[in-house]
Formats: C-alpha cells, sequence, structure tokens
C-alpha cells in the first residue's frame, strides 16, 4: 500500500525535475523586460535557454531551477556546445489591436 501511496503521490505533484513555463509570467513591455530561460527536464546535461520569461519572475525560476537540479542528484561532468544566440523580446501576440504583449526568444 505504501509504494502506491508514494506513486499516486508522484504523479499528482508532478516530476520535481520539469519546469513548466505556465508557472512563470510572460508579461512584459518592451524586451528589456524578459530573462532567457530553461525550461524543461532540468537534469538535461545542457540545457540552452529554450523559453522567455517575464524578468519579475526571475527569482522565483531561479529558486525552481535550483531545487530542481537538487531533486536530479549527482550529474556527469560532460562539455557542452555553446547555445545558440537567441534573444529574449517582448512580442505583440495575437491580434495587433489588442497590442498584447508576451516574452519570447527570437
Amino acid at each position: 500500500m505504501r509504494l502506491s501511496f508514494l506513486t499516486l503521490l508522484f504523479f499528482a505533484c508532478g516530476d520535481p525535475t520539469i519546469l513548466d513555463g505556465k508557472a512563470y509570467s510572460r508579461a512584459c513591455a518592451v524586451s528589456a523586460d524578459c530573462v532567457g530561460v530553461f525550461l524543461g527536464n532540468q537534469c538535461e546535461a545542457c540545457g540552452c535557454p529554450n523559453a522567455a520569461i517575464a524578468s519579475s519572475d526571475k527569482v522565483t525560476y531561479e529558486a525552481d531551477r535550483s531545487s530542481a537540479l537538487a531533486a536530479c542528484g549527482p550529474r556527469p561532468e560532460i562539455g557542452c556546445t555553446p547555445c545558440p544566440d537567441r534573444l529574449p523580446a517582448c512580442l505583440l501576440t495575437g491580434s495587433p489591436i489588442s497590442e498584447d504583449r508576451a516574452c519570447a526568444l527570437q
């Protein structure tokens, strides 16, 4: 019974090593309001920025990433290739009439 409870708890809470972009704001007014981050499985050896979030959520993201990396356990030392140059930007989303903006990588 205990094993199934732990399994249920794991699936109910999700994988603690995966960061989901839905947890962070993407709201912005200008590109300086955005920061590039790595979302997904934080246990991957080479995690290049693959998304952008609002810089106002950067501290929260960094705390979440630190916790996720701690849950990964020991990781092998490997050489990673340089990440591609993708800059965070504040882009119009949806209709130009609404002028809604969100952070994204270019």
